[in-house]
Order: structure tokens, then C-alpha cells, then sequence
């Protein structure tokens, strides 16, 4: 019932725009996925690192090509809030150095801070 509906807005505004449509979506979501590439969802925000089915590397290899992660470059549940410095530094690192096909993969600990996106 919502598929049809967002699968229409999303192309209305790609057939009008060329906008790159943001899906907000928390927790694990990587079961969705597929459905929402296929009505035309781009971003998925935030990478929640910690849930299920949500690791950076293994999202890029499956879905990178058609779609980009804004987050994920740390866990927000446990490292970024109660890791230290060196801790958080350590995984954000990790992360970053981690092989990825297609597009970019945006880090950030929320939707709320800044960004820094690598290429």
C-alpha cells in the first residue's frame, strides 16, 4: 500500500528534478533495501553500524552501486557515545578504510552533526 504511493512521488520528482531522494531510516533496515532502491530511494541515513545486517562493507558490496550511506562511519550506540577519544578515532578509521564499490560513503554520527563524506 505505501510502496505504490512513495514509488510515484519518487518518480514524479526524478521526472521533474534531478534531485537525489534521502530516506530516513533507522535501526535494521537492510531487509528494505531492495524495495527501496526500487522505488527510487537513493540515501539511506543514518547507518545504524550496531543493528542487524547493517555493517558499511557488507552494504556497499551489496547495494553500493545503486545507492549511498550517509552515516555509519561509527557505532552512535556504544563506541561514539561512551568510547574514548582513541576508541572512536580507532573505529571511524576502520571504517573508512573499508573497500566499497559505487558511490560515496558519507560519515557522520547522526542526521543532527556535520558530515564528512569520502571518496
Amino acid at each position: 500500500m505505501i510502496k505504490p504511493l512513495w514509488a510515484r512521488i519518487t518518480q514524479a520528482i526524478k521526472r521533474h528534478t534531478k534531485a537525489q531522494i534521502f530516506y530516513h531510516g533507522c535501526g535494521a533496515i537492510e531487509p528494505f533495501l531492495p524495495d527501496l532502491i526500487e522505488i527510487g530511494i537513493d540515501i539511506i541515513n543514518p547507518v545504524q553500524v550496531s543493528a542487524a545486517g547493517m555493517d558499511t562493507a557488507q552494504l556497499k558490496r551489496k547495494y553500493g552501486k545503486n545507492m549511498s550511506y550517509w552515516g555509519g562511519g561509527c557505532d552512535t550506540q556504544r563506541v561514539l557515545p561512551y568510547g574514548t577519544p582513541a576508541e572512536v578515532r580507532a573505529e571511524t578509521q576502520k571504517t573508512h578504510r573499508r573497500p566499497g564499490a559505487g558511490r560515496r560513503l558519507c560519515f557522520q554520527s547522526s542526521s543532527q552533526h556535520p558530515t564528512v563524506c569520502s571518496r
